[in-house]
């Protein structure tokens, strides 16, 4: 596995969103629905990474016929089952402390927010916005907010609401559609995927509030799936600048010189990657063994483990804290 670096200001470079729009269609109406309206092509993002020891993984999979959530160990070991819903549950999110998920599922007809602690008990329902959909959730670093995409007013935006579902606030609202979003370790930024260029997609920064956006990459093939490092310091993402989906990190100071390391070069496609919260494993997803499962690596790109080995399509990773 080699690792390129590239060196520059502004990176010229278009990478299709999901290969798995098909297989989620039939599953999520009310997604399809907004794909088509709205040019939305699903993603699946990286989330927020607060430092701390690596607990375990959450992941979806549909090895039990539908889309649910999982949980497995940092070693790919004792998987559990967290969800058993017939509707598809996904983009699985772990709070700061390692002890609630939150996720998205269309269990009731439309796609909402729920969460649910680590055994999958004591669910909750935050939104409950009627035929327009509510995914991606990712909680802030302190545990009380968490961000998440809709596009109940008309353009997929970022929001905010407080972990009870309450206090909701639009963060963009910008026709374009912006996704991927996830918090800085230190709550003050937010890091998240557009294409308000006008071309493809590209990563962005902007502070908590929704304020000062400002591009961080300028790319002809879409960068997506964008999370901090635990220090902060790094961005991991996905990319295929170079001809395919592969893994990359780039420092996120927009102030200094870019700095973007590719860390895979497989044939196959690399996506949604997620940093450990001790900030020396990146967990992504890929299919290069011929189906989708989770891996880790090393920040370097070396030391690459296979997580899951099931047939089904499986990921959608986050990492713990323990």
């Amino acid at each position: 596995m080699g690792i390129v670096t590239y060196h520059f200001g502004e990176e010229r470079g278009s990478l299709a969103k999901s290969d798995y729009l098909g297989a989620l269609a039939t599953a999520v109406v009310a997604t399809l629905v907004a794909v088509g309206v709205l040019g939305v092509v699903e993603g699946r993002p990286a989330e927020a990474t607060v430092p701390g020891k690596n607990g375990k993984i959450a992941f979806q999979s549909d090895r039990g016929g539908s889309y649910d959530i999982y949980t497995m160990n940092r070693n790919g070991e004792k998987i559990e089952k967290l969800t058993t819903n017939r509707a598809p549950d996904e983009d699985p999110a772990f709070s700061p402390d390692g002890e609630r998920i939150a996720f998205m599922s269309d269990r009731s007809d439309d796609s909402d927010i729920y969460t649910m602690n680590i055994k999958g008990r004591k669910l909750v329902r935050l939104t409950t916005n009627t035929t327009k959909f509510d995914r991606d959730p990712s909680f802030s670093p302190d545990g009380k907010k968490i961000l998440f995409r809709s596009d109940r007013h008309g353009s997929s935006d970022i929001y905010m609401m407080t972990i009870k579902g309450r206090k909701l606030v639009p963060l963009t609202t910008d026709p374009a559609v912006d996704t991927d979003a996830s918090f800085s370790p230190d709550g003050k930024k937010i890091v998240f995927s557009s294409n308000r260029n006008g071309k493809d997609y590209d990563i962005y920064k902007m502070n908590a509030n929704g304020t000062r956006v400002v591009p961080l990459t300028n790319n002809r093939d879409i960068d997506e799936d964008p999370a901090f490092s635990p220090d902060g310091k790094r961005i991991v993402f996905r990319s295929n600048r170079d001809g395919n989906s592969d893994i990359y990190t780039m420092n996120a100071d927009r102030g200094k010189r870019t700095r973007v390391v590719r860390l895979t070069t497989n044939p196959a496609d690399d996506e949604d990657p997620a940093f450990s919260p001790d900030g020396k494993r990146i967990a992504f997803e890929s299919d290069r063994d011929g189906d989708s499962d989770v891996y880790k690596m090393s920040v370097k790109g070396r030391k690459l483990v296979q997580l899951t080995t099931d047939p089904a399509t499986t990921f959608g990773a986050d990492w713990a804290v323990r």
